[in-house]
């Protein structure tokens, strides 16, 4: 099962791993995924093949406060009552 969310100009789409209470800040963006770049000589665009290694899921916690403009990449758990910094990379 997957989740949209839709709060303050966020776009979240990942799955189902979302704990209750959770503050998203403006511009937060959720990457779960990544390109294969192992052929060497293939252009990414056109590499269709993908490993398990290439996508990871985000957990996110209860009680956590996400501020604006966070990135989050793919393997990353927040955990319970967490506060990310506005413009982190985590």
């Amino acid at each position: 099962m997957y989740l949209l969310v839709l709060m303050l100009f966020c776009i979240v789409f990942i799955k189902n791993n979302f704990g209750n209470n959770v503050l998203l800040g403006p511009n937060v963006t959720m990457v779960n995924g990544d390109h294969n770049m192992r052929k060497i000589g293939v252009p990414i665009i056109d590499n269709n093949e993908k490993e398990a290694s290439d996508d990871a899921d985000i957990i996110i916690e209860d009680d956590v406060w996400i501020g604006a403009n966070v990135t989050i990449l793919k393997g990353v758990t927040v955990g319970r009552g967490a506060v990310i910094a506005a413009g982190a990379v985590v």
